[in-house]
């Protein structure tokens, strides 16, 4: 098997110019120093105002058009009593610059629908700049109605459910871990390099098959019938995946923290806070070799994408896998497909074992491991272009698929 290489498609995909492409750009190096320096609240118009960064302003880098009450519908703090005081604190951190023309905030805020520029969020950090999708503030951006009523606190966003999650609970904790660990994320997110989160940054390794599955005498490896140098592969699922304790440590050596805690324990915390807002995924991904060991390793194909709608369109290569095993007879179909099965699904369905096929010379050194997803994923050039390398991988496997010789 071969891996896809940069397709000619790409470039065509780039050139829609579509209007449903919204997102916005946040400094990682900023949003950590703002983290570093001020309190959670101005974590949080930060974060808000680097949303209303205008891209098309060439006067002004980084040039916002947010004012008191865009902070305010995205973030649920008061434009009166609260955003100035914290676009004050911003400004006395540099996280924030008045351009020439703004004397004040509520000038600046009256201006705001004939986009007039509010502040310079950051002008100077652009080389380490995040893709970010609007909707994870507003997710009614670019929709052509919005509800008459919001919630109380403004629009009920993920970021709005991020920040108060852990509000009024007994040892709750900052939801700023959880957003500079999403952000982290979304940093790392290649679809086209690593089909996923880089590796690196979390993972966890899909365990060798040792038997204990729903159909008996199978093996971690098996010949596939009527095809001689290929092999049925087992794995086992090994939980879901972890921050490294070397990123743990890079993310949060040297930001405060409410409690004595280590980089691992926070980002483990944090990652926690992700998953039960719904807003990463696991997904289970076939690499040629380890990319921990060897350097040219690459993706091969995804095999199995959890977590719904969200993340995934339902297409998983697990069914054509195992339609490849039950026409070989590499497994009878009686015993893959048993009758009592549910909506006829495969005996393996819910086991946490997986099945990928491999020439026998490639399968020592395959390795499957269990990536994150991540919800919010800006349709930048640089993801669709992933998207078009993710579906030739898919497009590539099942070519291989068809190949086999069925019995």
């Amino acid at each position: 098997m071969t891996t896809a290489e940069t397709p000619d498609e790409v470039a065509g995909v780039l050139e829609d110019e579509s209007e449903d492409r919204v997102y916005f750009q946040i400094s990682f190096s900023g949003l950590r120093y703002v983290n570093q320096n001020a309190c959670e609240r101005a974590v949080a118009a930060y974060f808000a105002l680097a949303a209303g960064v205008d891209h098309t302003n060439t006067e002004y880098p980084r040039a916002c058009t947010h004012g008191a009450k865009a902070v305010e519908n995205r973030t649920g703090l008061s434009r009166k009593s609260s955003v100035p005081d914290l676009v004050e604190e911003l400004l006395g951190i540099n996280a924030l610059q008045r351009p020439p023309a703004v004397a004040d905030l509520e000038e600046a805020s009256a201006k705001t629908a004939g986009h007039a520029v509010t502040w310079l969020v950051d002008p100077e950090r652009i080389d380490d700049l995040v893709d970010i999708d609007q909707r994870f503030l507003d997710p009614y951006h670019g929709a052509d109605k919005r509800p008459v009523r919001r919630s109380v606190k403004g629009v009920n966003s993920d970021f709005m459910r991020m920040m108060y999650a852990q509000v009024g609970r007994r040892g709750g904790r900052p939801f700023t871990d959880a957003l500079l660990l999403y952000c982290a994320l979304l940093g790392h997110f290649d679809l086209e390099r690593h089909a996923g989160v880089d590796p690196r940054v979390a993972c966890s390794l899909m365990s060798p098959y040792s038997g204990g599955g729903p159909i008996r005498d199978l093996e971690h490896v098996m010949p596939l019938f009527h095809n001689d140098g290929d092999c049925l592969v087992l794995v086992r699922e090994n939980g879901f995946p972890c921050i490294s304790a070397e990123y743990a440590d890079e993310l949060f050596k040297d930001l405060p923290s409410r409690r004595q805690e280590t980089p691992e324990e926070r980002a483990a915390a944090a990652l926690d806070v992700l998953r039960s807002l719904g807003l990463v995924s696991a997904a289970h991904v076939l690499w040629t070799a380890s990319p921990f060991t060897e350097r040219h390793s690459a993706p091969l194909a995804t095999l199995y994408v959890k977590g719904g709608s969200t993340f995934t369109d339902g297409r998983h290569l697990q069914h054509e896998i195992d339609a490849v095993v039950k026409d070989t007879d590499t497994i009878e179909g009686s015993a893959l497909y048993p009758r009592d099965a549910e909506d006829g699904k495969s005996a393996f369905s819910g086991s946490g074992i997986y099945r990928y096929i491999a020439p026998e010379d490639e399968v020592q050194a395959s390795v499957v491991l269990t990536q994150l997803r991540l919800k919010h994923v800006a349709d930048s050039d640089s993801h669709r272009a992933g998207l078009v390398v993710e579906s030739l991988r898919r497009d590539g496997y099942l070519a291989y698929l068809r190949s086999m010789e069925m019995a």
